[in-house]
């Protein structure tokens, strides 16, 4: 595998698109420019995990809830960008992953109750 070029999906239209990854990593960095977007001094990853339990453990909730409600090895969020073909200068989608996030199983287990 080149790690010059980078495979990922297209927005829409089921299409694997080619580029080359500084051009790919370069659009990311434009997406997260510095006026709207500002760099965190420490990940808050574990902190937000520890009030997610904290919450969880307030509330008196069903035993088959609980496993998977105190997580401790948890990940940030993750951003990447989907080409979106169908535009004329082809500019990246951006989408942020919270699979496996702290709150990602509290977010899915509400989804189903609402």
């Amino acid at each position: 595998m080149d790690p010059d070029i980078i495979t990922l999906s297209a927005d829409k239209g089921n299409v694997t698109v080619i580029r080359q990854t500084e051009e790919y990593k370069k659009e990311i960095r434009q997406l997260l420019d510095p006026t709207t977007h500002r760099k965190l001094k420490q990940d808050p990853t574990n902190k937000i995990t520890k009030q997610t339990n904290m919450l969880v453990r307030s509330f008196s909730l069903h035993p088959n809830v609980i496993p998977w409600s105190f997580k401790m090895e948890t990940l940030p969020p993750r951003l990447y960008g989907l080409q979106k073909i169908h535009k004329d200068s082809t500019p990246l989608k951006s989408i942020v992953s919270t699979f496996g996030s702290p709150t990602y199983e509290l977010a899915k287990h509400l989804a189903t109750l609402l």
